[in-house]
């Protein structure tokens, strides 16, 4: 059995690996950027829970966790950019 996955897995390893190989470092620093912004994105379409469950008032927009988080995002983004 472990003969027939590796038979079915290596070649596809293979493809993959050539498939990274062939990517220039400027264009991964880029690819690497883009999906921490949708990751981002992602963090924004998240539920908004910025208002006291018992008195409906809103939470200050420093005490929502997603700012805080794609502020963080941002600035692992930019290092990258910079220093990468």
């Amino acid at each position: 059995m472990e003969n027939f996955v590796t038979k079915i897995l290596k070649p596809v390893a293979q493809n993959l690996y050539n498939l990274v190989c062939g990517v220039p470092p400027e264009t991964a620093k880029y690819i690497f950027v883009a999906v921490i912004m949708l990751l981002g994105i992602w963090i924004l379409t998240l539920k908004n829970e910025s208002e006291d469950p018992e008195t409906g008032k809103k939470y200050p927009i420093y005490k929502d966790l997603r700012t805080w988080a794609v502020l963080i995002l941002l600035l692992q983004s930019a290092g990258y950019l910079i220093l990468g």
